[in-house]
């Protein structure tokens, strides 16, 4: 084949591959790939011999119809190629894969800066000339090819594999790649860019692993193993020691990253290229040891946070940042926002370590406070720090901790956040997490049942008592409280009380020790209850939850035998006057604190059987107490000075008996059960003892006289003596009367109303008739007049089964003027407005007590609401009355003719409900009052009648 030569134009013929290189013609194109040999410093082709076939045979090739076919031929079989940048990069690699010993350096750089720049990627793609000038092919070395140990000093690869022996699996690229960088076209950068290696060295390959990897799957190259860096180097524990180090270990994990997408399945990286990058050792250490370096020295990556504007304005310089690329950031586990997400890892992250600095903990649950919160996580997971020791942090679940502080009570049971965390984290723990703010019933039901179980501890065991009380105590009071659930029947059948001996007891066994002289009688027989502070009235539903009852109101009393002649009356009462007694009901009366028991002597009868008693004196009483409950029963015989028979209305005194022993009779009697005001009773008892004329003291004090002292008074006062409360009496009654006389009379429920469920009482008369036909009404406790019931409950003597009544009604004349007749349109729109209002609250009272209320029509007559039971039979009639104001001097309810005949029929069914303060819903109150007309004990006719009745001489 005939060729032309470079040099002289002379034809040379060769045959079949002589040459290096033969092309078809020389164009423009291949004069600029001459030229751009001469930018990377090969100013001359000589090495590579470079042939065109004769221009003539060129000709006689392209002129010919099978031109095509004839070039397709000579490429083939005579290796003749069109001349292209590619196929001249071919040549130049085979060139410097044959010859590339004997080749100069500098040319060997710039051939394979050439072939970068052609993006060159037959064979075994770009060569590249290394440190000890020998060429590094990709598909012959299998070391890792490294940038020059000059380029980034500071940061490269050079300070992670330190030693010649860390480095045996590197490929070191030549540094005149580097020292050429300023000089041409193509620096570092570029060509780096243009080579399929990564900028920083992986670790050492495990040939072995290889090989086996290589026939199960050509595409592998090779194994990438952390064990042998790891083992074979101290960089990694140097890491420590200077900056330099850790920042080299970023930008060769940046690196790496950059270079390979990195995809973790199980405990391998799995490269595109299929290499399998076995991390454990080399990802443990970088996740697990403090070598990232930050602001605040070294540390584990996952307790640095990234320099970001947004986080350093909530942390401020609290917690320490880097500056390192956010996806090196983010395969370290470097906290790279403030999302929940990113704080709960946060914590995940502290919860691991073996210090942990308080403050940033703290930041970290004031930021969740303010975001959506997953408090399940909390639940499975130990992210409570629960120890004030940073250098022995204790991590908790919300299952371990409640926010208040029990550890006097349940000792180690809880972690309690209140001891760690300021107020503003309440929020955050009890609302967000769903903590405890306390131990639930169940906690204390629990450690109750364990504390009985106990020695006892008289430091320990008696304020726990009292918290536990006060913790059950709270759930009987609630609304969820239910004593049939199964939870509790268990409790309650185990359940044992803190008795004074330092004992737990079970309840059926104990009482409530309220009356000195009754526990030191039975102070040998029974077991008294230690109750906190001695406030048992605090406790009262819980002991009666569990059927403890008081002392005193387990034990009855009676007289021994004793001769009538010791026992002489006192008529006017040596120590319970008229006086004395009204006094006593006033001031409890008046007296705010002690109202309840004034009220409490009302309810059960008591009051009356105060006021009623008369004093007896004698030698001194046998008194036998007999304490009855189930299978307890214990009989006691005591002297006493003074014994009250309420029953019987005797006060019996002792000749020796002094004012604080009646004082301390009534106090017991008088006082509201389980109360601790028995000592100030008697105090205030004992004051009025023996008084005959207190007027002074009530005048000074302006007490009010409630309405049943005024009662008695007026029935009982002796206008003999010199006791000044008929006077008081007489001028409550005048007002009544003058109030009256204004209004035109009251009808016939009026004034008896709120008298209603006062309790019958004797009359003077009735009491002087006993007393001359019973010279010892003591007897009387043993006869057998059958038993006779009050409205309370209590039971009355036979003796005392006619005593009626005596409550006055006034009747208004027919045709008089009576607030029913209300003409003027206006009061009349006003007065229906009130009415409406008071319909609709009567029947939401009859629904809320499980009856069925049916309006009838405004004109219905008798009675206004017909009430059904659950069988639709009507069991009330009620006619209600109603009034914008309070039930007093401006506002009496008034009856008609036809209601009160309407209340005649029905009895017992028939109710008036008094409805005041109608239109105020805070002040508004409904009085039922049954069967109105069996109130009146007599009717007063008032002085307007005269004109309207038959008069006779």
């Amino acid at each position: 084949m005939p060729l032309q030569t470079e040099k002289d134009a002379q034809i040379l013929w060769v045959c079949g591959e002589s040459v290096d290189a033969i092309y078809f013609d020389r164009n423009t194109n291949a004069d600029k790939v001459i030229n751009i040999l001469k930018e990377y410093g090969i100013t001359s082709i000589d090495e590579i011999e470079i042939h065109f076939i004769l221009i003539e045979l060129l000709n006689l090739i392209t002129e010919s119809e099978d031109s095509q076919t004839i070039q397709t031929w000579m490429s083939n079989s005579l290796n003749v190629w069109p001349f292209t940048a590619r196929n001249y990069a071919s040549d130049i690699y085979d060139y410097l894969e044959r010859e590339n010993l004997s080749i100069d350096a500098d040319k060997l750089v710039g051939y394979t800066k050439y072939l970068a720049h052609v993006e060159y990627e037959e064979n075994g793609g770009i060569p590249v000339l290394l440190s000890d000038n020998s060429l590094y092919f990709r598909d012959r070395d299998k070391r890792e090819l490294v940038t020059p140990i000059n380029l980034d000093k500071d940061t490269g690869w050079q300070n992670i594999f330190g030693s010649e022996k860390d480095r045996a699996h590197l490929a070191v690229m030549s540094s005149l790649y580097l020292d050429a960088e300023g000089n041409d076209s193509l620096g570092i950068t570029e060509f780096l860019e243009a080579t399929p290696f990564p900028n920083f060295p992986s670790e050492i390959a495990d040939k072995a692993t290889l090989e086996t990897l290589r026939n199960n799957n050509p595409t592998v190259h090779y194994l990438i193993k952390s064990e042998n860096i790891y083992h074979t180097t101290d960089t990694l524990r140097d890491l420590t020691k200077t900056p330099v180090l850790s920042k080299s270990m970023v930008n060769w994990i940046k690196a790496k990253l950059e270079y390979k997408t990195i995809s973790r399945e199980g405990k391998n990286i799995i490269t595109p290229e299929g290499c399998v990058l076995n991390y454990r050792e080399l990802h443990d250490f970088l996740l697990t040891k403090p070598w990232l370096h930050t602001n605040k020295g070294y540390f584990i990556p996952n307790e640095v946070y990234l320099q970001r504007a947004e986080i350093q304005e909530i942390f401020g310089d609290v917690v320490p940042y880097t500056d390192a690329p956010e996806s090196v950031c983010e395969f370290l586990n470097v906290i790279t926002s403030l999302t929940s997400d990113g704080l709960i890892k946060a914590l995940r992250n502290y919860s691991k370590k073996e210090t942990v600095d308080a403050a940033i903990i703290i930041e970290i649950y004031q930021q969740l406070s303010q975001r959506n919160v997953d408090n399940n996580i909390f639940r499975k997971e130990k992210l409570i720090l629960v120890s004030k020791d940073e250098n022995h942090p204790i991590w908790a679940t919300s299952g371990e901790v409640i926010w208040l502080d029990r550890a006097d009570t349940f000792d180690t049971d809880y972690y309690y956040l209140q001891r760690f965390y300021s107020n503003e984290l309440e929020h955050f723990f009890v609302d967000k997490l769903v903590i405890p703010k306390d131990a639930d019933t169940h906690s204390y039901t629990n450690l109750w049942l364990k504390m009985q179980k106990q020695p006892y501890d008289e430091q320990k065991i008696p304020q726990t008592v009292k918290r536990v009380y006060q913790k059950i105590l709270e759930y009987i009071k609630g609304k969820e409280f239910d004593d049939n659930l199964d939870w509790w029947k268990c409790f309650y059948a185990n359940a044992r009380f803190l008795a004074v001996t330092n004992t737990f007891e079970y309840s059926q066994n104990l009482f409530i020790a309220d009356d000195g002289e009754l526990e030191e009688i039975f102070m040998d027989e029974i077991k008294y209850l230690h109750i906190p502070d001695d406030k048992h009235t605090q406790y009262r539903p819980l002991f009666e939850a569990f059927r403890i009852p008081v002392l005193s109101k387990s034990i009855s009393t009676r007289l021994s035998e004793f001769e009538r002649q010791d026992i002489a009356r006192r008529d006017k009462g040596a120590f319970l006057s008229t006086a004395a007694k009204a006094l006593i009901c006033i001031k409890l009366y008046n007296h705010d604190e002690y109202r309840k028991h004034y009220y409490y002597m009302r309810d059960k009868g008591i009051l009356n059987q105060f006021l009623e008693s008369y004093e007896y004196s004698g030698s001194g009483w046998d008194v036998e107490y007999l304490l009855l409950r189930e299978k307890i029963r214990i009989s006691k015989i005591n002297k006493k000075a003074v014994y009250w028979d309420g029953g019987n209305h005797s006060l019996l005194v002792a000749d020796y008996a002094d004012k604080s022993d009646v004082a301390d009779t009534f106090a017991q009697a008088l006082t509201l059960p389980g109360s601790n005001d028995s000592r100030k009773i008697s105090d205030c008892i004992e004051v009025c003892l023996e008084k005959v004329s207190h007027e002074k003291d009530i005048k000074k004090n302006k007490w009010e006289i409630p309405q049943e002292v005024i009662d008695w008074l007026d029935k009982n006062y002796d206008s003999s003596s010199e006791d000044d409360f008929a006077v008081e009496a007489q001028t409550q009654d005048d007002k009544e009367s003058s109030v009256c006389k204004q209004d035109g009379g009251v009808n016939v429920a009026s004034l008896q109303v709120a008298a209603a469920n006062h309790e019958e009482r004797p009359t003077i008369a009735d009491n002087a008739k006993s007393s001359q036909t019973n010279d010892n009404p003591l007897q009387s406790q043993n006869r057998n007049d059958g038993e006779i019931f009050n409205r309370n409950g209590i039971n009355i003597n036979a003796s005392y089964a006619n005593i009626k009544h005596e409550k006055l009604s006034y009747v208004y004349p027919e045709g008089s003027a009576s607030e029913e007749e209300d003409s003027d349109p206006e009061t009349l729109k006003k007065k229906m407005a009130t009415e409406a209002v008071a319909r609709k609250a009567v029947c939401d009272y009859e629904t809320e007590h499980g009856r069925y209320p049916k309006e009838m029509p405004l004109d219905w007559p008798g009675y206004d609401i017909e009430s059904k039971n659950n069988e639709d039979e009507p069991i009330r009639y009620i006619e209600i009355k109603s009034s914008k104001q309070s039930w007093g001097n401006y506002f009496r309810p008034l009856l008609s003719n036809t209601q009160i005949q309407c209340a005649m029929e029905h009895k017992d069914r028939y109710w008036l409900y008094v409805v005041e303060n109608a239109l105020d819903d805070n002040q508004r109150k409904i009085y039922a009052i049954n069967n109105p007309f069996s109130k009146i004990g007599k009717f007063a006719f008032d002085p307007i009648f005269p004109p309207s009745v038959t008069t006779f001489q």
